[in-house]
Order: C-alpha cells, then sequence, then structure tokens
C-alpha cells in the first residue's frame, strides 16, 4: 500500500469514527427527557464564560512560568559561566559603558562586468 492509499483510508476511517460519535449522541440525547436536555443547555451555556476565563487564566499562569523558567535558567547559566572562567562581571556597569564599535577596513575590490551570450544562464561571481 503506497502513502497516498494509506492517507485517504486515514482520513475515511477518521470521517466514519466521528460521524459514529456525532451519531452516538444524537441518539443518546434523544432518548433523554426534553426538560433534562433543556437544562443542561441552559447550565452549559451559562458555563461557558467561566470555563473561557479559566482557559485565559490557566494559559496565562503557564505562559509566565515558562518564561521564570527561562530567566531562571539563564541567570544559572551565566553564574556558571562567570564561576568557570574566574570572572566577575558587573553587567549593568558594562552594559552603560559606551563603547566605539569596531572599525572594520575592507580592500578595495575590482568589478569586472562581463557579457553572457543570450542562452548562457551561468553567472560567474
Amino acid at each position: 500500500m503506497n502513502r497516498i492509499t494509506g492517507f485517504v483510508f486515514g482520513v475515511l476511517g477518521a470521517v466514519v469514527v466521528l460521524i459514529g460519535i456525532g451519531w452516538g449522541i444524537w441518539y443518546g440525547v434523544g432518548l433523554l427527557p426534553v426538560a433534562f436536555v433543556r437544562v443542561w443547555a441552559i447550565l452549559t451555556t451559562v458555563a461557558l464564560p467561566f470555563a473561557a476565563w479559566a482557559a485565559w487564566w490557566s494559559g496565562r499562569t503557564e505562559a509566565r512560568g515558562r518564561l521564570a523558567g527561562f530567566d531562571k535558567a539563564i541567570d544559572r547559566t551565566f553564574a556558571s559561566l562567570s564561576k568557570a572562567s574566574g570572572l566577575s562581571v558587573n553587567h549593568s556597569r558594562a552594559t552603560r559603558q559606551a563603547q566605539q564599535p569596531p572599525v572594520v577596513v575592507l580592500p578595495d575590490i575590482e568589478i569586472i562586468q562581463r557579457r553572457l551570450s543570450a542562452g548562457d544562464d551561468v553567472v560567474e561571481l
């Protein structure tokens, strides 16, 4: 079986499973009393803003935790590098001092223009 056939069968299998789950929910809800389904619909509608707030709060908390972990890892890495090299660098003092950027002198470059024939698509650098 080649890859395309496997992909098509996989997609068809997923669609069949989703249709089966949907039909099962539809059939199961059809067996319930109407009053129960109405109460359930009202309660889930009222709970939706709370669920959205809980998802937002959880995501914000996890993002802050991840950033705090990055900060802690960077601080520990900097401390271990300073300890290993025997250097004690005052980072705030080092960043406040304005330093002149290094001057790079490039040699003069001679540019030679060559004409290529119309059918040649080779470019020489």
